[in-house]
């Protein structure tokens, strides 16, 4: 019994610090959306690991506690359990996400660049040698960035898309293909005799926007203007355009990309905001526009549509949810922003005391350091997209 003694202690502490580590402890939960408040016990949720397939979640009474699988084996979520990688699938069903590659110093400067950005009309450059790859500027620097797999730059697009439809490649072919003809002598000759210039390297100037007799004049708008209470006026067939008075004239104005203008807050912003369009489609809305200016006063009314035509999203996009951290007033200046739960492509708008959701652009994150959706390499969302 002598000889075992050692071997029984050695076991006894491997015990003891396996008991240790697997110790519960409800403060270790984290609170998450996806875990009910009520388990069933034959039917338990289990969630994967954004980073790490060797470990997955488990909930408890709403919150989500992360276990480790056994060594050598990682969760496949279709089996909800921990296996051996070939069944698991882990790597194989889920793309594992790329490492942040934004950084300051990564941008080199370029004048083409702007000083100050603007989030709805970004800049962006093509890549003089590769068409997978552009430029996207930011604080007057050009960050290199790579399309999606199997796409292109398009120039023309201002954006990355199939080879067919970007036409980079075709187009530098095109110009190689001209490029080689010159050099073997049979450049185009002009019929007039007229020497060719070649073409000019400079950047176009953009169009000027404003023309003073562009205006029309309308009696809504006075003489004199007041800068810091400017007159705007809802446009009288598009919901997408307003018109801005100036010296006694209207000016038509676009709003941003997804934007309608709202009489009432007198101002550009999403549909849910601006309220043009939804109370002009009275078919799918019904009563809401008659209930509209006290639906706000009490809470516990319901939004007046019936709940078999909206789906739990569009319920949220369209009537919002209450949320303590919404204030009852709201600043233009400073709107205030919450991050969604599960999906990277959506984020919560405050607007009288309720949160609105939003999708961002295709192909954009939000991103919670820069307070916009943006492209996911710069808006580094740690949160799975469903």
């Amino acid at each position: 019994m002598n000889a075992f003694q050692p071997l029984l202690v050695v076991v006894a502490v491997a015990l003891c610090s396996v008991s240790a580590q697997q110790s519960f402890r409800y403060e270790d939960g984290i609170p998450d959306a996806r875990c009910p408040m009520y388990d069933n016990p034959m039917s338990p949720v289990h969630l994967a690991v954004a980073n790490d397939c060797s470990k997955f979640q488990k909930c408890f009474n709403g919150r989500a506690f992360t276990i480790a699988c056994p060594p050598g084996q990682e969760f496949g979520e279709q089996i909800q359990r921990c296996d051996y990688p070939v069944f698991a699938k882990c790597r194989q069903g889920y793309a594992q996400p790329e490492p942040a590659e934004f950084r300051y110093e990564a941008g080199s400067t370029d004048v083409r660049c702007p000083r100050f950005d603007d989030p709805f009309h970004p800049s962006h450059l093509a890549n003089p040698t590769d068409c997978r790859k552009f430029y996207k500027c930011f604080d007057g620097r050009a960050f290199e960035l790579q399309c999606p797999e199997g796409q292109e730059w398009g120039s023309e697009l201002n954006r990355c898309d199939y080879p067919f439809l970007a036409r980079c490649t075709a187009k530098r072919a095109e110009e190689q293909a001209k490029a080689s003809g010159r050099q073997d002598g049979s450049e185009d000759v002009d019929p007039t005799g007229a020497e060719q210039k070649e073409p000019e390297q400079f950047v176009r100037p953009a169009k000027a926007e404003f023309s003073y007799s562009a205006g029309v004049m309308d009696a809504r708008c006075p003489t004199y203007d007041d800068p810091y209470r400017p007159i705007h006026l809802a446009h009288p067939t598009d919901c997408r355009k307003f018109q801005k008075c100036f010296d006694g004239r209207a000016y038509t104005i676009e709003c941003p990309p997804s934007q309608e203008f709202g009489v009432r807050i007198n101002r550009c912003d999403y549909p849910q905001f601006a309220q043009c369009s939804l109370q002009k489609s009275r078919k799918s809305v019904g009563k809401a526009s008659a209930y509209y200016d006290d639906y706000y006063e009490d809470e516990e009314d319901e939004f007046p549509i019936d709940s078999a035509e909206w789906t739990p999203e569009q319920r949220e996009m369209v009537a919002g949810v209450v949320d303590g951290r919404c204030p009852a007033t709201d600043d233009p200046s400073e709107p205030i922003h919450f991050t969604h739960p599960r999906d990277c492509g959506k984020f919560y708008k405050c607007f009288y005391g309720r949160a609105f959701l939003i999708q961002c652009p295709i192909g954009q994150h939000w991103s919670v350091r820069f307070d916009r959706c943006d492209y996911p390499k710069v808006a580094k969302c740690t949160i799975r997209g469903s």
